[in-house]
């Protein structure tokens, strides 16, 4: 980086495309740099700044439009990570699940919320009755598991510790399934270990704060790192802080003064984020690689609506505009835009899909990079 900013770019950015290719976490941190300091980069247009930022393009398949099984109205709804399979909420208060290629369908009867897919598996979880968290396989052979979790206060948030372990005393295996008990009170961490069938307690007392001044505020409707045991919750009237297993805090934002949170959302891998603001000239969404915390450089975008999803490197977004989704790579400039009948409920990026949510159906648009 300290050679890009003397401008010694043309020899070392061909090399850096030629390794962005081969290494996703390099490329994220490479074009993360370039993005937040385009402006006043000395080495934009050169080929080897063309050769570069064309290893973070993407190719978009035909978009593909699955409605739902007959009778279900959708609420929120989030791909498999295989791309196969959907989950949802449905308007109804139930959950259920489909197979986009007609394969198989269950709705469950309980009122559930938080669904959240396992990171690699064909597995979901959700909380319904405030205590039961259901731990449900899909396809022709699936599971359905209801654990009773033994605490006081109402579950919120699941997640499949499916990253790094141990959280301090828990002895976390990629089947381990945490949640949150009493989030917006004094937040404390549970862990089901199916190994033993015991749950565990965990504090969440990893500041030098008491856990009354820290709560994991509504707008955060997933406060997990997608693939890091990495909780965040957010001090009352301070910044957003993520607890890393056994470590130091990590500041993660810093909220804006006179502005109101919206959302904060994960990129596929989680290597990047995005915290969407309401301030009196609009929304805004404030864009950060996840390894930086809030000292570092952002990259900040205007949007019509709430709704975005961010790709792991940052560089491209996925933001609606009254009808159009429109995906944009803010290095290249190239833009796709699909053009939809109805209502958006949100947008959603896969490792390989993005997923259009409407209520009565899901359209399915695949991409991967561009050769």
């Amino acid at each position: 980086m300290r050679h890009l900013e003397q401008g010694e770019a043309d020899d070392l950015l061909r090399c850096a495309a030629d390794v962005a290719r081969q290494d996703p976490e390099y490329r994220t941190a490479t074009a993360y740099w370039l993005l937040v300091n385009r402006d006043a980069y000395p080495g934009v247009g050169t080929p080897g700044y063309r050769a570069f930022i064309d290893t973070t393009r993407w190719s978009f398949g035909q978009p593909r439009t699955v409605p739902a099984p007959e009778g279900w109205v959708l609420r929120h709804a989030q791909l498999s990570p295989d791309g196969r399979y959907v989950a949802a909420s449905l308007a109804d208060g139930t959950v259920g699940w489909w197979a986009l290629d007609g394969g198989g369908q269950e709705r469950h009867d309980a009122e559930g919320y938080d669904v959240i897919w396992h990171p690699v598996e064909a597995r979901f979880a959700f909380i319904s009755g405030g205590k039961q968290t259901h731990v449900v396989s899909v396809g022709p052979d699936g599971t359905h598991e209801v654990l009773e979790a033994p605490v006081e206060h109402d579950l919120r948030y699941p997640y499949f510790a499916a990253g790094k372990g141990p959280w301090r005393t828990s002895a976390i295996s990629p089947d381990t399934v945490l949640a949150v008990t009493d989030p917006t009170g004094s937040p404390e961490g549970v862990a089901y270990h199916p190994e033993t069938g015991a749950w565990e307690h965990f504090p969440g007392n990893m500041t030098p704060m008491t856990w009354e001044k820290l709560i994991v505020p509504p707008w955060m409707t997933q406060p997990w790192h997608p693939h890091e045991v990495l909780l965040v919750t957010q001090w009352v009237d301070r910044p957003v802080l993520g607890h890393p297993d056994g470590g130091t805090p990590r500041l993660f934002y810093r909220l804006t003064e006179g502005a109101e949170p919206v959302s904060l959302t994960w990129s596929p891998g989680g290597l990047a984020y995005a915290v969407v603001e309401r301030r009196k000239s609009g929304l805004v969404a404030n864009i950060l690689r996840s390894r930086n915390d809030d000292s570092g450089p952002r990259f900040s975008l205007g949007l019509e609506h709430p709704l975005i999803a961010v790709s792991d490197d940052s560089v491209t977004t996925v933001t609606v505009s009254g009808s159009t989704v429109i995906a944009r790579n803010h290095l290249t400039g190239d833009q796709d835009s699909w053009r939809l009948e109805g209502e958006i409920l949100n947008v959603r990026l896969t490792g390989s899909a993005l997923l259009i949510v409407q209520p009565e159906s899901v359209v399915v648009v695949p991409y991967g990079p561009r050769l």
